[in-house]
């Protein structure tokens, strides 16, 4: 029994424990934008950050915002930026 307990707490350390810890890491906080947006449409961001990072981003057209967005990001993270643009 005390056997099987411990082999337990060993699988559990091994590999539960890692993917765990791996799966709070969130990799758009990793990736900084630096860009001069003007007056582009949300499409026309994404479509940006699409050629600029070799990423693909999915969505209906009909579901963002209608807004234009003027902004200058420096060091952001990507996470921030698309946060913003997301926001109604």
């Amino acid at each position: 029994m005390n056997k099987n307990l411990t082999l337990l707490f060993a699988f559990i350390a091994l590999f539960l424990l890692p993917s765990i810890i791996y799966s709070q890491i969130n990799p758009a906080d990793s990736i900084n934008i630096n860009a001069n947006y003007q007056n582009k449409s949300i499409p026309n961001v994404l479509s940006e950050l699409e050629s600029e990072l070799g990423v693909q981003f999915y969505y209906q057209s009909e579901e963002l915002p209608k807004k234009n967005i003027t902004r200058e990001y420096q060091n952001t993270p990507l996470s921030e930026v698309l946060t913003e643009l997301f926001q109604g």
